[in-house]
């Protein structure tokens, strides 16, 4: 579990400098969204999707053992 918000912490991170820097370019200043941080909202989903199904199959493996 520990394992599980490390990562979970460390990819939050990576994608906000990834969201800031896209944002530092000017084509994102004159928008009337934000589309770096919708995109980056995006990315985190999609990547935490696999991290999300292997804890669920790791939890579902662990009670089928008891």
């Amino acid at each position: 579990m520990q394992r599980l918000v490390l990562v979970s912490v460390i990819g939050v991170a990576i994608l906000h400098c990834a969201a800031g820097a896209a944002f530092a370019l000017t084509g994102c200043v004159d928008s009337p969204e934000n589309p770096s941080v919708v995109l980056g909202l995006i990315a985190a989903g999609v990547g935490l999707i696999p991290l999300i199904r292997s804890h669920r199959r790791s939890r579902a493996s662990r009670n089928d053992h008891k």
